[in-house]
Formats: C-alpha cells, sequence, structure tokens
C-alpha cells in the first residue's frame, strides 16, 4: 500500500532564498519545455519526446546565457520536463483537463520535486536534501524508507515536504 505524507520545514534565510530559485527554476524548465515543444510542432508538424526536451534543457544550461541554472540540481529541471511530458500525453487521453498551460508566476504553487536517493535524515530533527549544504530542520519525525516522488511545496505561508511511501 503506497502512503503519503506532508512534513512542515523549517528552513533558514539562505535555504529559503535556494528553495525560491529551485521553484523557479522549475517553473522557468516546464515554460521554457512547453514553449520549445510547441514550436517544434509548428515548424517540423511533428511532436518532440521527453528525452528531446530533456536534451534541450541540458544545452540551454550549458549555454552561456542561462548561467545561473548550474546552480540548480539537473534533477529540478528534469522533473519538470517531465511533469510537461505526462500533462501532453494525458491531453489526448479520454477526460483530458485541456492543453498543457505556461505557469504563471503568482498564480501557480511554487514547488520543485527532490531526488528521493540523496533525501534522508540525518536525526529526527533534520532532514538532508539535494541542492543544500546544511540540512533543513523539522519537527520530531521518525526515519522514512522507501520515499517515492518527494516534492517541497510552498502554501503562501510555509514550506512542506510531501512524499509517498
Amino acid at each position: 500500500m503506497i502512503v503519503g505524507e506532508k512534513i512542515r520545514l523549517y528552513p533558514t534565510k539562505e535555504q529559503e532564498q535556494l528553495f525560491w530559485k529551485f521553484a523557479g527554476a522549475a517553473r522557468f524548465a516546464y515554460n521554457t519545455a512547453l514553449a520549445y515543444k510547441i514550436d517544434k510542432y509548428k515548424s517540423e508538424g511533428m511532436s518532440c519526446s521527453w528525452i528531446d526536451l530533456y536534451n534541450y534543457m541540458k544545452s540551454l544550461r550549458q549555454s552561456d546565457d542561462f548561467v545561473w541554472l548550474k546552480e540548480i540540481p539537473m534533477l529540478v529541471v528534469a522533473q519538470s520536463v517531465r511533469d510537461l511530458d505526462t500533462a501532453y500525453r494525458r491531453f489526448f487521453q479520454r477526460g483530458n483537463k485541456g492543453f498543457p498551460k505556461f505557469k504563471k508566476r503568482g498564480k501557480c504553487t511554487p514547488s520543485f520535486a527532490q531526488v528521493f536517493r540523496s533525501l534522508h535524515l540525518t536525526d529526527n530533527y533534520h532532514i538532508k536534501m539535494s541542492g543544500l549544504k546544511t540540512p533543513v530542520r523539522i519537527r520530531y519525525h521518525e526515519p522514512i524508507y522507501n520515499i517515492k516522488n518527494p516534492r517541497v511545496t510552498f502554501d503562501g505561508k510555509y514550506w512542506y515536504l510531501s512524499y509517498s511511501y
């Protein structure tokens, strides 16, 4: 049985700034990949795969125009592209929610993915995340095993880590 859980995070000011950078980069990657996918379809008449989008984002990351993307873990960018691909595939399924829309700042929930392999409790009050030098403080929590799909979200007041296990 798969169960979901949500843990409130207590980041320091520096960690919170990094969270905002990660969330902004995730939104940027989603929007850029969606624009690339639309342009590719208009120009060539064919859709591009998830791997094409991933390679495009990797090339953007290596370019001099987007140096700031190198500060962001690649998984944050890759998961945003995967989310776009999932939304695009669901568009063609029965009972779809419509064509994927661009994410607008202030209108969408700031969130980003985390690497489940590098996510672990250092003690019962701190959790280590990828892209952060120091662990983030949490309330007391029992050890976590078999984490799947961890995401950090901001609800307008607090940061949360949600995952399933």
